[in-house]
């Protein structure tokens, strides 16, 4: 990791298990529902058609994703979670909104960091940056 990548996140938490902030599947297929129907219409920068078989295939064994569509994940988990109100958190996963925000962001913050932010121009990697940054 260069000094680069700590621009923007302060530097990567080492403590920081990816595996055990991903929501449980059923959790990250109504997190993508819920990007689809609140902001995939008004974003549009995603291409559902190819994304969604890898949300699914990611979503069956969460230890074996690629550096970037983890990091796009925790943005999606991130983007969807945002769009909903507190009550709304709390009747669908449960949780507070402000808990679930912190918990994802701090996902995407460490994957951002795990696919070399600065250094690519991996689609998944920048979209990502770009649904954290929302």
């Amino acid at each position: 990791m260069s000094h680069n990548d700590e621009l923007l996140f302060c530097s990567r938490n080492t403590n920081v298990n990816l595996v055990e902030l991903h929501p449980d599947q059923i959790q990250i297929f109504r997190l993508w529902q819920i990007y689809l129907e609140n902001l995939n219409p008004l974003l549009k920068v995603t291409h559902t058609p190819t994304l969604q078989p890898r949300i699914i295939d990611a979503a069956s064994d969460v230890t074996n994703i690629s550096p970037p569509l983890e990091a796009l994940m925790f943005g999606i988990y991130c983007v969807a979670i945002f769009s909903l109100s507190h009550r709304e958190c709390l009747r669908i996963f449960n949780l507070p909104r402000a808990d679930l925000l912190v918990k994802y962001q701090l996902g995407a913050r460490e994957a951002l960091l795990g696919c070399g932010l600065w250094r690519t121009g991996d689609r998944d990697c920048l979209t990502a940056l770009h649904f954290y940054l929302v």
